[in-house]
C-alpha cells in the first residue's frame, strides 16, 4: 500500500510505504468506522483494532495499563461522541 500525502509546504507528492501490519490496521479501522457509519476513521478506531493484538496489549500492560478500562473508555467515548451519520445520508451499500 502507498499512502500519498498532500503537504502544504511541499509541492510534490510524498509516496510513503507502510508495513503489512500497518496496513492491516488501517483497513480494520475503517471497517470499524464503517460498521458504526461514522463519517470519519479515527485514531480511537485505531486503538480498537490495536487492542485486539496480543503484542500491543501485553506492551500497554507492562506500561501499567489497566486494559478493561481502557477498553471501556474507549467504547464509551466512541459511542458516546462519535455520532453516526444519520440514515437520510448514508448511501446504498453503507455499513455493515
Amino acid at each position: 500500500m502507498i499512502i500519498h500525502c498532500n503537504v502544504d509546504w511541499n509541492p510534490f507528492r510524498v509516496k510513503m510505504k507502510i508495513s503489512r501490519e500497518l496496513k492491516d490496521a488501517l483497513e480494520g479501522a475503517a471497517q470499524d468506522a464503517a460498521q458504526a457509519f461514522h463519517e470519519f476513521v479515527t485514531l480511537e478506531h485505531l486503538l480498537r483494532v490495536f487492542l485486539k493484538d496480543d503484542g500491543i496489549c501485553q506492551t500497554l500492560r507492562d506500561c501499567g495499563c489497566q486494559l478493561d478500562v481502557l477498553q471501556a473508555e474507549l467504547d464509551q467515548f466512541i459511542t458516546q461522541k462519535l455520532q453516526p451519520i444519520p440514515e437520510s445520508f448514508r448511501e446504498e451499500g453503507d455499513g455493515p
